[in-house]
């Protein structure tokens, strides 16, 4: 006998919980189009009997589940004495900036942000083809996942009318602290860093002012 339960997609994975009176042959997760064709399909890890069988999604995946708002997992398993069973999931997009897959974007998507690009693994940003890149994190869409992008989803939890006074009083401080951090800086174009500096010159090789009589007067 063989049983399926308990779905779950949470935006970086999908995981079903399964028993079996026998051994695990084979455990599949197809990607799929509501009421349409199959897009992918990907191999669920499982260990035992019991337990659950989980696949952590890829870049690849994602390219696929970005052309569609809303879409069909499947999860197949097989038994060795014959025992075959499918479960469909439907489910829906992440939206971006919601980090932890929980339809809500708010200070827990900024700590776990934070946390993913403080990983030493990834040593302070993640490229669009590396195994931990999550396009809903990518806030500017850049194909890379850094500073720049905590600043940005900052911005998404601001303005968020749910967000507390404290908090959003909270965020400003580290926003303006992280907007002037060397990765910031690093990060932002070139050409616009070219501006800043050119803006930054004129406004410092300006003359200085002294007062005479009560008038400001300029040096010539």
């Amino acid at each position: 006998m063989l049983n399926l339960t308990n779905p779950l997609y949470n935006g970086t994975s999908a995981n079903i919980s399964y028993t079996s009176d026998a051994e695990i042959t084979f455990a599949s997760l197809q990607i799929c189009q509501i009421n349409g064709g199959c897009m992918a399909q990907r191999y669920l890890s499982y260990t035992g009997l019991s337990g659950v069988a989980t696949y952590t999604m890829t870049a690849a995946d994602y390219n696929i589940l970005n052309n569609f708002p809303d879409f069909e997992l499947k999860f197949i398993l097989h038994n060795t004495v014959g025992d075959q069973i499918t479960h469909s999931l439907i489910t829906t997009n992440t939206a971006t900036g919601d980090v932890t897959g929980d339809a809500i974007i708010n200070v827990l998507d900024i700590v776990t942000l934070v946390n993913l690009i403080l990983d030493p693994n990834w040593d302070g940003q993640i490229n669009s083809d590396s195994q931990a890149y999550i396009p809903y994190a990518d806030i500017n869409n850049d194909g890379i996942i850094n500073i720049l992008d905590i600043v940005n989803l900052i911005n998404l939890v601001l303005s968020n009318p749910r967000t507390s006074v404290t908090d959003k009083r909270a965020l400003r401080k580290q926003r303006a602290r992280l907007s002037n951090s060397p990765g910031v800086r690093r990060a932002v174009p070139q050409r616009m860093m070219s501006s800043r500096s050119r803006a930054s010159q004129a406004v410092s090789t300006r003359r200085p002012s002294y007062k005479r009589g009560g008038k400001i007067n300029r040096r010539r």
